[in-house]
């Protein structure tokens, strides 16, 4: 998400959403690459993050729902 003084994202911590300032890299339509300030594995807000606020409370889709059988 681009600001006034650079760009970051929403970082999932224990169900929790944290900001954080990255760096960005090269752009392609619908792609950016993230060059600095994430660390491999960790999860992105990608949907709904107009919505979000550092410390917002926030569940992953697909994660803690019982599949159908």
């Amino acid at each position: 998400m681009p600001t006034r003084t650079g760009y970051g994202v929403y970082v999932v911590e224990n169900s929790t959403a944290r900001w954080r300032r990255v760096r960005i890299g090269l752009r392609q339509p619908g792609m950016v690459e993230i060059s600095a300030g994430l660390r491999p594995g960790e999860t992105v807000v990608r949907a709904g993050h107009l919505s979000v606020a550092d410390g917002s409370r926030i569940q992953v889709a697909g994660q803690g729902q019982k599949k159908a059988d």
